[in-house]
């Protein structure tokens, strides 16, 4: 990101200004301790930080837009930030008391819970190379005889102290009163002028395929839309602002080669040579450790991010079957996306024997992901790959699809049809009524061959893995459609209160069954 140009002039001290004593700032610094946990965690934070940057004399504020911000993130302290202000401000050779004093006044006065927060200001931290880990963390791992690692120092602590723990609830808690804006969306797709989100940013998002069924350039597609202010391939739209407009896409499978290739992709595909917001990197010859604490260094020092592309989420751990290691990571890209107010988009391979992705790392990260898309090679056309919404937690888009044409770009398929061996119906029209009901009979005790009496759950599971054998893949909220029609023609009903405990789902049922175990 570049900043647009300003008269450097205009925020120099003149002469008789250099020579004359700066004023100490006449602001009362925040106590050591209030009556908040979380504020003293916070302030303690802010404390270290701005202790570091007086002990090097490093000037955070030169530019004008760093002053505003700076400002911004420190107002959501209330006045508690105003002495840390004072102080920052300071190290700029131009400071001045009263016009800091007027513009926090009014930053405070204009601050918006949940639009800034204090990661602006630890980002900018970041930038200039402090170690930016909150003391109270880098104590007990100290006190432990831990080297803070990548892998470590987000791991939970178990040796915390109540005051911490104190801190982390207040924190946690959530305000009933306070008028909380939706997270901004980051991509979506748009057909027939209804739009399905596809990433917000404060989340992240999964793309799963099997090997060779051109994840990469589904990934271009999603990279272009982001960096370009047009909708790609005429579906697909990116929605990030200009403060939050740097992309970065991080490869870990391909070589340098590739992966200039990939990302040359992008550009053409957006119609954009030469853009200021777009940055690729090829991770391939670093072990996992390091790929994560070069991802991790350069989303807290790049400014202004607000897209993150991995492709090859695999390769920032050792084993894709370590528990603790799928944790971590799972923990990592949450804290990326909160605080730095970003949307990760990971690409993770399917099991070559189903559709699921592989290992403990793709179960644990399916489980906490925003949205998980499927990338699939259509059986009957080999040149054509199919995109279909696994998961959403807002409503799903139409599958659609996409081939490669005479240039090498991703073009979209203009008539998508999923062909079934239940009578050629498509996955994007589809409709149970389109079925004779002998299929749905025979769909029905497949689905409840292994579980006679499922729990709501359970029955999407196993209706969604039949329907796939007769070639239909569908999200949940297409099967669920499929369980309501059960339900009014009369081949199941549900017994017991729902929601409760005791519910549960049976067959046909002529006379309702007392399940001996559920």
């Amino acid at each position: 990101m570049t900043y647009q140009p300003i008269d450097i002039n205009a925020f120099l001290p003149t002469t008789q200004e250099q020579e004359a004593p700066k004023p100490a700032p006449k602001s009362t610094p925040p106590p050591k301790k209030t009556a908040d946990p979380g504020l003293d965690f916070d302030l303690a934070h802010i404390e270290h930080l701005v202790q570091e940057l007086e002990a090097r004399r490093i000037d955070i504020t030169s530019h004008h837009e760093d002053w505003i911000k700076a400002g911004y993130s420190l107002a959501s302290l209330g006045e508690y930030g105003r002495d840390f202000y004072h102080r920052v401000c300071s190290m700029y050779p131009g400071y001045d008391y009263d016009e800091c004093e007027k513009k926090f006044t009014y930053q405070i006065g204009k601050f918006i819970s949940g639009r800034t927060g204090l990661g602006t200001f630890v980002n900018y931290c970041s930038s200039v190379g402090l170690d930016t880990s909150h003391p109270w963390k880098k104590r007990q791992q100290a006190q432990k005889g831990q080297r803070i690692t990548p892998q470590n120092q987000d791991q939970e602590e178990t040796e915390l102290t109540e005051e911490d723990i104190l801190a982390f609830l207040n924190d946690a808690e959530i305000d009933f009163s306070e008028e909380l804006a939706p997270p901004p969306v980051c991509l979506e797709v748009v057909q027939g002028g209804l739009s399905a989100i596809i990433g917000t940013r404060g989340n992240f998002s999964m793309v799963i395929g099997k090997a060779k069924s051109r994840k990469t350039f589904f990934i271009t597609i999603a990279l272009a839309a982001a960096i370009n202010t047009d909708p790609v391939l005429g579906i697909f739209r990116g929605s990030l602002p200009a403060e939050k407009s740097n992309v970065l896409y991080f490869d870990t499978e391909q070589g340098k080669y590739h992966v200039q290739k990939a990302a040359r992709r992008v550009l053409r595909l957006s119609g954009i040579h030469t853009p200021d917001n777009f940055r690729a990197y090829g991770l391939r010859k670093y072990n996992p450790a390091e790929r994560l604490q070069i991802i991790d260094t350069a989303i807290n020092t790049t400014p202004n991010v607000g897209l993150v592309v991995i492709d090859g989420v695999r390769d920032l751990v050792s084993s894709i079957n370590d528990e603790e290691l799928a944790t971590m990571l799972s923990s990592k890209l949450l804290k990326w996306t909160e605080e730095q107010e970003l949307h990760v988009m990971c690409v993770l391979h399917q099991n070559k024997g189903d559709n699921n992705a592989r290992g403990h790392l793709g179960t644990e990260l399916q489980n906490k992901a925003e949205t998980v898309l499927s990338i699939t090679k259509d059986k009957e056309n080999g040149d054509m790959s199919i995109v279909e919404a696994e998961y959403c937690r807002e409503r799903e888009f139409e599958p659609f699809a996409f081939e490669i044409n005479d240039h090498g770009l991703p073009v979209l398929v203009d008539h998508l049809e999923l062909r079934t061996s239940a009578g050629g119906s498509t996955a994007k029209g589809v409709v149970p009524i389109d079925w004779p009901e002998e299929t749905h009979r025979e769909v029905l005790e497949k689905a409840f061959k292994d579980v006679k009496f499922p729990r709501y759950g359970q029955l999407v599971s196993q209706v969604k893995l039949v329907l796939n054998e007769y070639g239909l893949r569908l999200g949940d909220n297409k099967v669920k459609d499929f369980i309501q029609f059960y339900q009014n023609q009369g081949y199941i009903s549900q017994q017991g209160k729902p929601r409760s405990k005791d519910s549960f789902w049976q067959l046909d049922p002529k006379t309702p069954e007392v399940p001996s175990v559920v």
